[in-house]
């Protein structure tokens, strides 16, 4: 039967009255987490009726109870009624209890007059979500209500695996009073809580969370894969290859290695730079370890940065030739070769900012904070929720000349050769005359080719092969040129010693500075003596052949001719003002 009299019980300021208020059954209803393991809270529903009485009619008492009996996070008092509690009070103000969902939530105000206007019979019911605990009291704020998780395990071909752990979390949350819009906390507030700890040797490639729109509620997914080596410190993400090739005709190995890098914040292109280079070596010098006499040569290296407006990525490719013997051609080029941990120590990766599962939050660090949101009621001045912040406007420039300026420096004189190629050409006239004596007796021509020769049968054939192709083979019979072999030889006398020249060489390309005429002063510990014929295409022409952002572009080109008085020792080789100054 319905209870009657004593105790109280009153919502949002309403209090029914103790003379004509029945209970028609409360309930409490344990409700589990996602897991079915435990309980969270206990759902009390509440169903009362009273009979509200005014002999000047209820209109306007019943259109305010109604408001107050129909809005939500009440103050909510039920005590003294029988039910084992010596008091429910939900939503006071520094009170211990409060409801873990926006709530008490009213579900039902059901309103039938009697006694015309000046009475009528309320049916009202309420849900409040409060959790019970048998000793001591729960924690209604500023904690985890929920935590309930899945993980999943999948194993490649190769035996890597990959871990996926999803789940959601859940916080208790209610207005501070009736009205308030403001948020006292987000589920997003405790994501460093419940962010997985990472195996070793594996990598967070992806991480997922969502808010619902109560933002009571955080939904997450973290994916780990197995990765079968190390990256560099601070690398976030690398990739490299190899491929090496037998040149068979020249009998040496071509291998090129090629190496991406995606970098943090907390690291150069230069550190990267070098780490490719410490790779290089230790795969390229193993050709000494495995070949007797075995050498490589690096001829060509190339650093490319792919994209300038995307992420901050170098890419470098080496190519070098290796001395060997194809059969240690894998093996004597380094490939297969483990990286080793000098560079790719795991420990500082996983502290480095190439760990980027360091951070759960990444690069921008978002968060969802309590006053992104608001709670929207029509009645109670309602106003758009707050709006993302704007980018902040940039400072574009209006002189794209001084920009140009900028760019375009005067560059140092030691790096401002783009070309520079000089070479030394020697002539030597060795001063030598042709003697040839008299014959002793008539020089006698060969007037007829062998009668087997005709021209549908004449063949091309090699310098040694005159006078020797035996007949009816398309040859020629008897001596070069039809004369006889019976005269004396000639005899080449050397008159003086060698004059001995040298044609300096070359042309050059240099930015912002002039290039002079290159003089040699002496070659080999012998003293060069200008000897320049303009008939010979002796000279030096220079002149201006382009313009980079204002800076000027200057081209040379010389072939002076030097006589050396006696024969030189060692010449050497020309320098460079580009390649002597490189390592």
């Amino acid at each position: 039967m319905p209870l009657q009299g004593q105790g109280t019980c009153s919502y949002s300021g309403f209090t029914f009255p103790t003379d004509r208020f029945t209970t028609l059954s409360i309930e409490a209803q344990p409700t589990p987490d996602s897991s079915g393991r435990a309980v969270k809270y206990i759902t009390y529903t509440i169903n009362v009726q009273t009979t509200i009485q005014n002999n000047n009619g209820t209109d306007e008492e019943m259109e305010n109870i109604r408001r107050k009996l129909t809005s939500y996070a009440g103050e909510l008092h039920y005590d003294q009624k029988g039910y084992g509690i010596s008091s429910l009070a939900v939503n006071v103000p520094g009170g211990p209890i409060w409801d873990v969902d926006f709530g008490p939530k009213p579900q039902i105000v059901r309103w039938k007059p009697t006694g015309a206007a000046q009475a009528c019979d309320v049916h009202w019911t309420c849900v409040a979500k409060v959790p019970e605990c048998n000793q001591g009291g729960a924690t209604y704020k500023n904690t985890i209500m929920e935590y309930c998780f899945t993980v999943a395990y999948s194993t490649d071909r190769s035996g890597y695996s990959k871990r996926v752990f999803s789940g959601h979390i859940i916080i208790p949350q209610t207005r501070s009073a009736p009205g308030v819009k403001s948020l006292q906390d987000t589920a997003d507030s405790f994501y460093e809580k419940i962010v997985p700890a990472l195996p070793d040797y594996f990598r967070r490639t992806s991480q997922e969370r969502r808010l619902d729109e109560s933002k009571n509620r955080l939904d997450f997914v973290f994916t780990d894969e197995e990765y079968p080596r190390v990256l560099p410190t601070d690398c976030i993400e690398a990739a490299a290859s190899q491929t090496t090739r037998w040149n068979t005709k020249e009998g040496f190995a071509v291998s090129t290695l090629n190496a991406t890098y995606e970098m943090s914040t907390n690291i150069g292109a230069s550190d990267l730079y070098v780490s490719f280079l410490q790779m290089l070596k230790k795969r390229a010098s193993r050709v000494f370890d495995l070949v007797v006499g075995g050498d490589f040569l690096v001829w060509d290296l190339t650093v490319t940065e792919p994209e300038i407006y995307g992420k901050n990525i170098i890419t470098i490719s080496a190519t070098w030739q290796s001395f060997c013997t194809a059969k240690s051609l894998v093996g004597a080029n380094g490939m297969f070769t483990k990286l080793g941990l000098e560079n790719n120590d795991l420990v500082k990766w996983n502290n480095s900012e190439g760990n980027v599962a360091r951070d759960p939050r990444g690069r921008a660090k978002q968060r969802f904070r309590p006053s992104d949101d608001i709670v929207v009621d029509l009645c109670q001045s309602p106003a758009p929720p707050p709006l993302p912040k704007q980018g902040v406007t940039p400072n574009l420039r209006s002189t794209p000349g001084l920009f140009l300026q900028e760019i375009a420096k005067q560059p140092n004189p030691q790096t401002s050769w783009l070309k520079f190629l000089m070479w030394l050409r020697f002539e030597v006239d060795d001063e030598e005359v042709l003697l040839k004596p008299l014959p002793d007796s008539p020089v006698r021509q060969q007037s007829q080719l062998s009668s087997d020769v005709t021209s549908s049968t004449l063949r091309t054939v090699d310098l040694g092969d005159l006078g020797t192709a035996p007949q009816g083979d398309g040859g020629f019979q008897g001596n070069i040129g039809g004369y006889l072999q019976s005269m004396p030889d000639h005899v080449v006398q050397y008159r003086a010693a060698p004059t001995t020249a040298v044609v300096l060489e070359g042309r050059a390309i240099r930015a912002g500075f002039p290039i002079g005429c290159p003089t040699i002063q002496s070659i080999g510990g012998v003293e060069a003596m200008p000897a320049n014929h303009a008939d010979m295409g002796s000279g030096f022409w220079t002149g201006l052949v382009g313009n980079a952002l204002g800076i000027p572009i200057v081209a040379a080109e010389w072939s002076l001719r030097y006589l050396l008085p006696s024969l030189p020792g060692a010449s050497g080789t020309p320098p460079s003002p580009i390649y002597s100054r490189r390592s």
